[in-house]
């Protein structure tokens, strides 16, 4: 019972570092980090002016 051997890797050129694929799934992740972090900085700056209305009222009222 001989076991099992991988097979040989295929005889190429060497990887380089960045092949089309994996520049394409870079460029998404990066985008799709860029929109998240847009958004949440968004709705920060949207809850931030809400809370600085609330309490120019408090303080014209008070």
């Amino acid at each position: 019972m001989s076991a099992a051997r991988p097979p040989p890797a295929p005889r190429g050129p060497p990887q380089q570092l960045f092949t089309g694929r994996h520049f394409l799934y870079a460029m998404v992740a990066s985008v799709g980090a860029g929109l998240f972090t847009m958004s949440l900085y968004r709705m920060r700056q949207q809850k931030l002016a809400e809370a600085k209305r609330r309490y120019d009222e408090q303080q014209r009222s008070g």
